[in-house]
């Protein structure tokens, strides 16, 4: 049983909580010229550094993957994000998006600390123990992408959804709820996982009115994009072709993808991979097994990323054996009726609304789940006899990973065979390995 709660023994709860904190902003910031720099962060660059005033800013964003350009909002944050910050080059806006991440972990120990019943406190500090170090969250958080925004959105929507019985919630819950998916379409899968969810299981609680109100509220910035959606519709038939569309990139994505698609493993997969950090492969593809061998030492091979991908796999692993009642919907008395309602609207309807959907469920699609993937780790370990030291190695694999992540970036100058390619840095010394 997990005992990490008010005290560790002889040891306030605060101290491990700053450790966790500083540790993971570091593991974000540091390195700055180690970031990703392709097509998609140029053009979210030049949305940060343009200066139009007000009213000339762009009704729609980039266009997507299947050929329908996303709603504003994905590249006005941008916008508001290069304003705030002064930016003037990429490491500016990805510091920017750097320190939203930051402020996502800080928001969810303030959550933790100050609104969780003290019998969810311990699962909830867990999530942000392994938040902070696990190396899927840090790839995508570090970079210049619209969804690598999406933590503290979704950490702020799920705060309001807390106190939906309060008008104030209630209405920032629907807000925010309309304007997640306008930053990722993602974010419409967690907020309708949300609504269904609580729907069905705790529809009394909810000032719905207000909550109706909010989302009304939040889908005024969506309105150009559904003009254009009306004025293009005829054009629309081919280029939403998503069933099409993702057969034709599944291959291309990851060796295993043609064995998944439309299974239900599919998104049990990508889940299953985020929760125990081990699959950086969708982002180095053939540089994963180079990456095995670090860290280095003189040269030297130590194989200790290797070591931490295989424990940290057969971990995830024992903790689904050791608390497999927790996968199902039973919630017995291990956590109060809140936490489970939040467990299972972000694993059980989220994982069902994706399933469903005919798009492929990419690695980055789970940022929007934030902190749900890692909160499902720690409630899964509740019953197991020794859940807490399963959590505490897991969370060392994880350290070890996100470290030895950084520095074979660092050492190569980014994964030039792989997806995350070149690194920035490199790119402006043009020292290309």
């Amino acid at each position: 049983m997990i005992k990490l709660s008010q005290r560790l023994p002889g040891i306030p709860v605060w101290i491990p909580v700053a450790v966790f904190l500083a540790l993971g902003c570091f593991l974000r910031l540091v390195w700055p010229l180690d970031i990703e720099f392709k097509g998609d962060e140029a053009t979210n660059f030049g949305y940060a550094t343009s200066h139009l005033r007000l009213g000339e800013w762009p009704l729609l964003g980039m266009t997507s993957s299947v050929g329908i350009p996303n709603p504003g909002l994905s590249c006005w944050l941008f916008m508001v994000l290069g304003r705030a910050f002064a930016v003037s080059n990429p490491p500016d806006l990805a510091r920017a998006v750097q320190l939203l991440n930051c402020s996502a972990l800080l928001l969810l120990s303030f959550f933790a600390l100050c609104f969780v019943e003290r019998k969810d406190r311990a699962v909830w500090l867990w999530a942000l123990a392994l938040a902070c170090v696990n190396p899927i969250d840090l790839l995508y958080q570090r970079k210049i992408w619209a969804q690598s925004c999406l933590p503290l959105f979704s950490m702020s929507l799920l705060l309001a959804w807390w106190f939906k019985d309060r008008r104030s919630g209630a209405f920032l819950w629907g807000l925010l709820g309309a304007l997640l998916g306008q930053i990722h379409m993602s974010g419409y899968f967690f907020a309708a996982a949300f609504v269904i969810w609580t729907g069905i299981f705790a529809r009394r609680e909810v000032k719905w009115g207000y909550w109706l109100a909010g989302s009304l509220f939040g889908l005024i910035p969506l309105l150009p994009w559904l003009g254009y959606l009306v004025a293009h519709r005829g054009d629309l038939g081919y280029s939403a072709n998503l069933f099409g569309f993702f057969e034709q990139i599944s291959e291309k994505t990851h060796p295993l993808s043609g064995l998944l698609d439309g299974l239900p493993l599919q998104f049990l997969w990508v889940w299953l991979g985020n929760a125990s950090g081990v699959t950086l492969d969708w982002s180095l593809r053939y540089e994963w097994f180079e990456l095995l061998r670090y860290p280095l030492i003189d040269g030297f091979s130590t194989h200790l990323a290797f070591i931490a991908s295989l424990l940290a796999g057969i971990l995830t692993l024992v903790l689904i054996a050791g608390g497999w009642r927790e996968l199902f919907l039973f919630r017995g008395k291990a956590v109060t009726e809140k936490t489970w309602l939040c467990r299972n609207a972000g694993f059980i309807a989220l994982g069902v609304l994706f399933t469903l959907s005919p798009a492929f469920v990419f690695q980055y699609y789970l940022l929007v789940a934030f902190p749900i993937v890692q909160l499902w780790v720690a409630m899964t370990a509740q019953p197991f006899k020794h859940g807490q030291k399963v959590l505490i190695l897991l969370f060392l694999c994880q350290l070890i990973l996100s470290f030895t992540f950084l520095d074979y970036i660092h050492v190569n100058g980014g994964a030039p065979k792989g997806d995350f390619g070149v690194s920035y840095g490199q790119q402006i010394s043009g020292q290309f390995r």
